[in-house]
């Protein structure tokens, strides 16, 4: 099973900062997998000295980080799509998703990536940089709630043919000869 929510996935995440950095953000364990437990191989847990059971619970370990970390940051994005739009259903579902919200979602993903491990952080001089991040990606948000981004990836709706328009009356009249239309002979 690959790590993957309804806007982002593990493979996005890889191609926003580099497989190396995804890596060394999310093995915990240190068998350099983090996903497809059930994929890996009896060579595989011999060559990293372990056994077939002990990679595959490393490599679901390593998996169970990852989809948490999709799972806050689309959660963040949806918490404050609903704040601003109540009659939108939560979890926002387009196949496929807007560009926009998977923008937004991998803006919050990045930074609470990188506040998993601060050790790694600090070794490569990401710290500062990923509370910016943070804050980028919340204004990023409040953009979108604010009308001021607007996900042009998404079609508009069709309105039907039937809303507005002119209307013709080539019906009978009917003459009246008081306003209220109380002398109106009886017809009514």
């Amino acid at each position: 099973m690959a790590a993957a929510g309804s806007l982002v996935s593990l493979a996005d995440l890889e191609a926003a900062l580099s497989p190396q950095t995804v890596v060394s953000l999310y093995d915990d364990h240190g068998v350099g997998i983090l996903e497809g437990a059930d994929d890996v191989t009896e060579e595989q847990a011999t060559a990293i000295g372990m056994t077939l059971e002990e990679l595959q619970t490393a490599v679901s370990a390593n998996e169970a980080g990852v989809q948490l970390q999709i799972d806050l940051a689309e959660a963040e994005v949806n918490s404050r799509l609903y704040a601003h739009f109540k009659s939108l259903t939560i979890p926002v579902d387009q196949t496929p998703p807007s560009n926009l919200l998977k923008l937004a979602a991998l803006r919050f993903l990045i930074p609470f990536s990188y506040m998993r491990h601060p050790e790694y952080v600090k070794t490569f001089g990401e710290n500062p940089r990923g509370q910016s991040l943070l804050n980028q990606a919340g204004s990023f948000m409040d953009r979108i709630c604010q009308g001021k981004q607007a996900m042009p990836d998404v079609q508009e709706q069709d309105v039907s043919s039937t809303v507005g328009g002119i209307v013709y009356d080539t019906g009978p009249r009917m003459m009246t000869d008081s306003v209220a239309a109380e002398g109106n002979g009886g017809d009514f």
